[in-house]
């Protein structure tokens, strides 16, 4: 996924679980179930969380999403995914199963105003990339304390705090997003604002300036993931020969460390401009 999907479709909102309550987990497990509980966009595992506070059976994390292509893997508009889930009801032809963190980056709009996320300025990136970085950093974040002497994982509150802050800077987006000088930067308003746009000159902005945008998950929102994530990461065996044994730290530090060079690019380019 290079860039986020900033606008979705109308039947998307009425199947969230803001929305379905107590009737989603029973028909996402069902559905979770069929796809053997993995994401069907990133393959990325998902198995059945144990029961919790106020729940009386296992739940899943994923999300009911839409199909948004037909049987040819044509794109559908958006009053025809909505219509399709209307005519045929909720099943595995007209909806898929699919990672919160990636579901949230294709409904950027939702994301927003449901706070899961905010948008930042990040074009040297893909989205894709960063929903594995954030759930790399996630899980980095709530690794016992015995592996916090690992410099990458005492760094990672600390780079979820910079990526908000310096990329989704107010001002950046401002400007990047030609926007007048004095406008206080609200992302709600200003994907409303987008969406009275003529349909051309819609898609001739986001082209332009959109494009750059990238959508950045909330921790506080996904923090009760962190475990959950770090037990279900493609594990692989305890190494008692190896001085790191967490099988979570072996497999995505290089990952880790090389999207933190990834995301440090820039500022190393713009140094060594200034410096020339």
């Amino acid at each position: 996924m290079k860039t986020p999907q900033l606008f979705s479709a109308s039947i998307v909102e009425s199947l969230l679980p803001e929305t379905l309550g107590q009737k989603y987990q029973p028909m996402a497990m069902k559905l979770a179930e069929k796809t053997g509980h993995r994401c069907e966009v990133s393959g990325y595992p998902y198995p059945p969380m144990d029961k919790v506070q106020g729940q009386n059976a296992a739940t899943t994390p994923l999300m009911i999403e839409p199909r948004d292509k037909d049987s040819d893997g044509q794109p559908l508009s958006a009053k025809a995914i909505s219509d399709r889930v209307r005519k045929h009801g909720i099943n595995l032809q007209t909806v898929r199963m699919v990672c919160p963190l990636v579901f949230w980056s294709r409904h950027v709009d939702l994301a927003v105003r449901y706070g899961r996320g905010s948008l930042i300025f990040a074009p040297w990136i893909s989205q894709g990339e960063l929903v594995t970085l954030f759930r790399t950093l996630s899980v980095a974040k709530g690794q016992p304390e015995r592996h916090q002497s690992i410099p990458t994982l005492g760094m990672a509150s600390q780079v979820m705090e910079e990526i908000e802050s310096n990329m989704g800077n107010e001002a950046i987006l401002v400007e990047v997003l030609a926007l007048p000088e004095n406008t206080e930067w609200d992302a709600d308003v200003w994907l409303q604002t987008m969406k009275t746009l003529p349909a051309r000159d819609r898609r001739v902005y986001q082209e332009r300036f959109a494009k750059h945008l990238r959508f950045w998950p909330s921790p506080t929102a996904f923090h009760t993931l962190n475990g959950y994530w770090a037990t279900t990461a493609h594990a692989v065996e305890e190494d008692p020969k190896h001085d790191i044994g967490c099988p979570w730290i072996r497999r995505f530090t290089p990952a880790y460390e090389k999207a933190l060079q990834q995301l440090a690019t820039p500022s190393e380019k713009k140094l060594a401009t200034d410096g020339a």
